[in-house]
């Protein structure tokens, strides 16, 4: 029997543990760029539903739990000058572009709804295109569950509406 000889030449091991450092370097920065790439995409869709939700509920807390009319009672309700209960992270005035809000909602089913269940499928408030807003930061800071939250924590009833100050 002959010898099988290799025309490879031996690459030493501590060679072979730098190229394998050097590509896991390469896939770690690729992971990290992916994500904060993909995170940047979906921010700012992420502080307009963080924004609708805020508003929506500081809304119904000044308003007798009333439905606002359209994006101008929105609208002059940041621009007034009293103090606001909930921060305005998106400008108010780019929102209607950007969120679709269905100003023919009842408040008194929202509030059923959300009494009844915390897994509420209506969906009042969307992208334009009728889909679910990112809310990148928790479902906390998703517009419809911010409005299913206050009205479970400030509606004694469906009934009855009450105004949080």
């Amino acid at each position: 029997m002959s010898a099988i000889s290799s025309s490879r030449p031996k690459v030493p091991v501590w060679l072979r543990v730098l190229q394998l450092l050097g590509l896991l370097l390469v896939i770690a920065i690729s992971v990290v760029t992916y994500a904060a790439y993909s995170i940047s995409r979906k921010m700012p869709e992420a502080y307009e539903a963080w924004t609708t939700g805020n508003v929506m509920v500081d809304y119904l807390g000044t308003h007798t739990n009333q439905w606002p009319h359209g994006w101008a009672d929105l609208i002059a309700m940041v621009n007034s000058p009293r103090e606001h209960n909930r921060l305005v992270y998106t400008p108010i005035e780019r929102l209607p572009a950007l969120v679709k809000i269905d100003w023919h909602a009842d408040v008194v089913a929202l509030t059923r709804a959300a009494l009844s269940s915390t897994n509420v499928t209506i969906r009042p408030i969307t992208r334009p295109d009728g889909a679910k807003l990112r809310a990148i930061w928790g479902p906390d800071t998703e517009p419809n569950e911010k409005i299913y939250r206050y009205l479970r924590t400030n509606t004694a009833s469906p009934q009855k509406t009450v105004l949080v100050k």
